[in-house]
Protein backbone atom coordinates (compact mmCIF):
# COMPACT_ATOMS: atom_id res chain seq x y z
CA UNK A 1 0.00 0.00 0.00
CA UNK A 2 1.59 3.40 -0.66
CA UNK A 3 1.60 6.05 1.66
CA UNK A 4 -0.78 8.93 -0.14
CA UNK A 5 1.72 11.55 0.81
CA UNK A 6 4.73 10.45 -1.16
CA UNK A 7 5.94 11.44 -4.42
CA UNK A 8 6.10 7.36 -5.38
CA UNK A 9 2.83 7.24 -4.77
CA UNK A 10 1.04 9.14 -8.03
CA UNK A 11 -1.05 7.30 -9.58
CA UNK A 12 -3.99 7.95 -12.98
CA UNK A 13 -6.99 6.23 -12.58
CA UNK A 14 -9.31 7.27 -15.51
CA UNK A 15 -13.31 7.17 -14.48
CA UNK A 16 -16.17 7.00 -17.03
CA UNK A 17 -19.76 7.46 -15.40
CA UNK A 18 -23.28 9.22 -16.04
CA UNK A 19 -23.06 12.85 -15.47
CA UNK A 20 -26.02 12.33 -12.70
CA UNK A 21 -23.40 10.00 -10.78
CA UNK A 22 -20.65 12.78 -11.19
CA UNK A 23 -22.98 15.38 -9.54
CA UNK A 24 -23.80 13.10 -6.39
CA UNK A 25 -20.21 12.33 -5.99
CA UNK A 26 -19.32 16.00 -5.92
CA UNK A 27 -22.32 17.12 -3.92
CA UNK A 28 -20.73 14.60 -1.56
CA UNK A 29 -17.54 15.97 -1.50
CA UNK A 30 -18.68 19.44 -0.67
CA UNK A 31 -20.55 18.07 1.82
CA UNK A 32 -17.99 15.90 3.45
CA UNK A 33 -15.92 19.08 4.85
CA UNK A 34 -14.32 17.18 7.33
CA UNK A 35 -12.97 15.21 5.13
CA UNK A 36 -11.97 17.34 1.89
CA UNK A 37 -10.77 20.48 1.25
CA UNK A 38 -12.11 21.89 -2.34
CA UNK A 39 -10.40 24.26 -4.41
CA UNK A 40 -11.12 25.67 -7.84
CA UNK A 41 -14.59 24.48 -8.11
CA UNK A 42 -17.55 25.92 -9.93
CA UNK A 43 -19.79 27.01 -7.60
CA UNK A 44 -22.38 27.73 -10.32
CA UNK A 45 -21.83 24.18 -12.10
CA UNK A 46 -22.21 22.23 -9.19
CA UNK A 47 -25.80 21.66 -9.05
CA UNK A 48 -26.38 20.94 -12.82
CA UNK A 49 -25.82 17.87 -14.44
CA UNK A 50 -22.74 17.15 -16.22
CA UNK A 51 -23.62 16.95 -20.19
CA UNK A 52 -22.39 14.20 -22.47
CA UNK A 53 -18.79 14.02 -22.57
CA UNK A 54 -17.96 16.48 -20.05
CA UNK A 55 -14.56 16.20 -18.59
CA UNK A 56 -13.74 16.37 -14.98
CA UNK A 57 -10.61 16.34 -13.32
CA UNK A 58 -9.52 16.31 -10.12
CA UNK A 59 -6.33 16.09 -7.98
CA UNK A 60 -5.95 14.52 -4.93
CA UNK A 61 -3.27 15.78 -1.90
CA UNK A 62 -2.95 14.24 1.50
CA UNK A 63 -0.62 16.16 3.87
CA UNK A 64 1.43 14.54 5.62
CA UNK A 65 -0.93 15.17 8.88
CA UNK A 66 -3.26 12.13 8.35
CA UNK A 67 -5.92 14.05 10.26
CA UNK A 68 -5.94 16.60 7.82
CA UNK A 69 -8.95 16.65 5.22
CA UNK A 70 -7.83 15.62 1.42
CA UNK A 71 -7.11 18.49 -0.79
CA UNK A 72 -8.99 17.99 -3.95
CA UNK A 73 -8.04 20.42 -6.86
CA UNK A 74 -10.77 20.37 -9.80
CA UNK A 75 -8.24 21.48 -12.64
CA UNK A 76 -11.54 20.73 -14.95
CA UNK A 77 -15.14 20.68 -14.48
CA UNK A 78 -17.75 19.91 -16.53
CA UNK A 79 -15.42 20.89 -19.34
CA UNK A 80 -16.83 20.56 -23.10
CA UNK A 81 -14.09 22.81 -24.96
CA UNK A 82 -13.47 19.75 -27.00
CA UNK A 83 -16.88 19.71 -28.36
CA UNK A 84 -16.13 23.36 -30.09
CA UNK A 85 -13.75 22.09 -32.63
CA UNK A 86 -16.76 19.48 -33.48
CA UNK A 87 -18.97 21.86 -34.64
CA UNK A 88 -21.72 20.46 -31.96
CA UNK A 89 -21.96 23.23 -29.62
CA UNK A 90 -25.13 21.39 -27.84
CA UNK A 91 -23.66 19.39 -24.57
CA UNK A 92 -26.77 16.67 -25.67
CA UNK A 93 -26.22 14.80 -28.61
CA UNK A 94 -29.07 14.80 -31.11
CA UNK A 95 -30.08 17.73 -29.39
CA UNK A 96 -31.73 15.41 -26.48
Amino acid sequence: MYDIGTEESEENVLVVTHGGWLKNFVEHLISSVDQFSLFNINHSKKNTICGNTGITRLELYQENKKDEPRQIVFTSFYDIQHLTSTGKHSVYADGV
